[in-house]
């Protein structure tokens, strides 16, 4: 089940659609690291830690409108109150550094058409997503609320919002650094590639028969053109030197594989 969950949720990060959404609440076995449910809005200083604790562990979601009880998930709605979008960026916006809001993201999943059947039927849900770049961590609070702190680094824990330990630090750091190392690599086989594109695309794929390029630039050939060999001329021609660049980028590229 809990393969099904992830499934689930990525697919709806990748893709919030309605029919997403639908299949991520049946799939789903209740709150995880990535995933917290709550039946009503709740304060926002607390929502905040929770979105920075999601963020850490590398992303995920949080449903509005959803209980969680011993009987499972009850997808009731949002019966109390709506929250805009602004409204919601902007109550949690200090608790954020700048770059981060972009990445949270609130949806809204109103079933209120009769092309929906029961049990989502005429109820209304919010999620909020929180998409991070790997490379982007740890993300620190920016400011104190109730029951947060500035400069403090949450994390989850299950379906709780702690303070980081030491080993949870140590994690998020040794994926922060494998994702850089991992980008800049890419970012340098890109430019390997590039360089050989160019290389070969400054040798024609096909030349004609009689063309002066094909020539080999012998003393015979020079003495009927009128012309005597330049002493100092690369005894391999333009095209050959290609080719052996062309080569030796090949085999450069390959360690990248």
């Amino acid at each position: 089940m809990e393969s099904l969950t992830k499934d689930s949720l990525s697919e709806l990060l990748n893709e919030p659609t309605f029919e997403k959404f639908d299949l991520f609440l049946k799939e789903n076995a209740g709150e995880s690291n990535s995933i917290d449910f709550k039946g009503e809005w709740i304060d926002f200083h607390k929502l905040a830690k929770i979105i920075l604790g999601i963020a850490n562990y590398g992303g995920g979601c949080i449903v509005i409108g959803v209980d969680e009880n011993d009987n499972g998930l009850e997808a009731n709605g949002i019966k109390e109150k709506i929250i805009d979008h602004a409204d919601f960026t902007k109550k949690i916006a200090k608790f954020f550094p700048e770059g981060l809001l972009d990445n949270i993201q609130l949806k809204n999943f109103f079933y209120c058409s009769d092309i929906y059947a029961p049990p989502l039927k005429d109820k209304k849900f919010q999620v909020i997503f929180i998409r991070v770049n790997t490379e982007d961590l740890p993300i620190i609070c920016e400011d104190n609320g109730s029951g947060i702190e500035k400069g403090a680094i949450y994390f989850r824990r299950g379906t709780s919002t702690e303070k980081i330990n030491y080993d949870e630090l140590q994690n998020l750091i040794t994926r922060k650094v494998e994702a850089i190392s991992s980008k800049i690599d890419n970012q340098a086989l890109k430019e390997e590639l590039d360089q050989l594109k160019v290389l070969n695309d400054a040798i024609p794929s096909s030349i004609s028969k009689y063309g002066f390029s094909s020539l080999k630039q012998s003393n015979i050939s020079l003495s009927i053109l009128g012309k005597e060999q330049n002493k100092i001329y690369p005894e391999k021609s333009f095209e050959e030197f290609l080719v052996d660049m062309i080569n030796k980028k090949q085999k450069k590229i390959e360690k990248y594989l």
